[in-house]
Formats: structure tokens, C-alpha cells, sequence
């Protein structure tokens, strides 16, 4: 009996979209993560947030009604919503091909609505200097 890596002891995840969503999350996550200590001041800085980053999330009603108001988490999560379905449809068909398939009043739906939220939700976002002018 042979001891070590071999077939028999590797667990393979053998659905194909799992197994991408998957490395999508975990690229996601150390994406994020190193996005940390990239932004942060000093490397203290950067352990002091990974040491709190889970800090009130041990009562998570709590965390979730006084942790972001509901203004915050729309800005924040409608254009992760807006990212997702357009990446989504761009994986089973050509996005520019499938607008432009549609009819001409739904693209203009589509193209004002998109302009109105640049124009009105961007504005509010906090305007900073480019980061690499900190170098």
C-alpha cells in the first residue's frame, strides 16, 4: 500500500462548476485580503484590520441592522449585483451582441438607466488622488 499523494487520498472536485465558482471565491477572497495591506497606512495598520475584521459579526442580526444602513449597502452592493449578472451573461453569450439584439426602446432603457446611475451614484462616491502618485 503506497503512502502519500496519490489518486486515492486527493479529493477532486469533479463538477467543473463548483469547482469555478470555487476558485472564483477563494481568488476573490485573496484578492480582497491583499487589497488589506495594500491600501493600509502601515503594515500595523493591516494587522490591526485583520485581527478586528470579523469583530461583531458573533451577533449577526444585530451586525446587519446597525452595521450598514441601508443607503450604504445598496451603493455597495448594486454595482456587485450589476458586475455579477454582466459577467454571468457574458460567460453564456456576447453581451454587446445580445444588447444590441434587443429591441431599440429596451436599449435605450437600458443605456439611460446605466447613464442616470453613473450620474447620481458615482458623484457620492469619495473623489481620492491616484494611488500610485503616493510612490
Amino acid at each position: 500500500m503506497r503512502r502519500g499523494l496519490n489518486r486515492e487520498n486527493i479529493i477532486i472536485l469533479h463538477n467543473k462548476k463548483l469547482q469555478k465558482f470555487m476558485s472564483i471565491v477563494v481568488t476573490c477572497f485573496l484578492s480582497c485580503f491583499a487589497w488589506i495591506f495594500f491600501r493600509a497606512n502601515s503594515i500595523q495598520d493591516a494587522i490591526y484590520i485583520v485581527c478586528n475584521l470579523f469583530r461583531g459579526l458573533d451577533n449577526p442580526k444585530e451586525f446587519i441592522i446597525n452595521g450598514l444602513y441601508y443607503s450604504e449597502l445598496t451603493d455597495k452592493l448594486l454595482p456587485l449585483l450589476i458586475l455579477f449578472i454582466f459577467d454571468w451573461m457574458n460567460e453564456k453569450h456576447d453581451v454587446i451582441q445580445f444588447t444590441e439584439a434587443l429591441p431599440k426602446r429596451i436599449q435605450g432603457i437600458l443605456y439611460i438607466g446605466f447613464l442616470l446611475y453613473i450620474t447620481f451614484a458615482v458623484p457620492d462616491a469619495e473623489s481620492s488622488s491616484f494611488i500610485y502618485f503616493q510612490f
